[in-house]
């Protein structure tokens, strides 16, 4: 997220937004990796993940959006995974 010092939120939603303008907002999402190794400051564990939500929300993303970024676009995935698999 960045080449020196500790990743703030900022940096996670800048790239994020990076990530959004290469692959569309249908492509993107939050995964979560708190398994004791760190974390973002700002958004360091499940409950500072609203902060997350705050910033998009502060940069004008839709709700629509945000629920992609936050799962929907993971389960639309595996809904479609599921049906390609049932069809075989």
């Amino acid at each position: 997220l960045r080449t020196q010092g500790e990743a703030t939120i900022v940096d996670a939603l800048r790239h994020l937004e990076h990530a959004i303008e290469i692959m569309g907002i249908d492509h993107v999402g939050v995964g979560t990796d708190f398994d004791g190794d760190g974390g973002v400051r700002g958004m360091a564990d499940a409950s500072e993940m609203i902060n997350f939500t705050r910033h998009l929300m502060e940069r004008r993303y839709s709700e629509r959006d945000i629920q992609k970024i936050w799962g929907g676009n993971w389960i639309r995935v595996m809904t479609q995974i599921q049906a390609a698999a049932t069809k075989k």
